[in-house]
């Protein structure tokens, strides 16, 4: 069973803290990764984008940025 629902909203958080990334959608663990090269910046801008595929539309909504400790 996909955690994907294709003709519906789907919820994706994603948690960075520090050198740590974690992906959720739908509630379900896609990515945990943790940055190991100290020269990579942990902090930036954060963006939202489609890698390839065939010509798709896709919105969001709800969009939500919070600051953690």
């Amino acid at each position: 069973m996909s955690t994907l629902k294709k003709n519906d909203w789907n919820q994706y958080v994603l948690c960075a803290l520090g050198d740590r990334i974690a992906l959720y959608l739908n509630g379900v663990a896609s990515v945990v990764y943790r940055e190991e090269a100290p020269d990579i910046a942990r902090d930036g801008l954060i963006a939202v984008q489609i890698h390839a595929g065939n010509p798709m539309e896709v919105q969001f909504k709800d969009i939500q940025i919070r600051v953690l400790p």
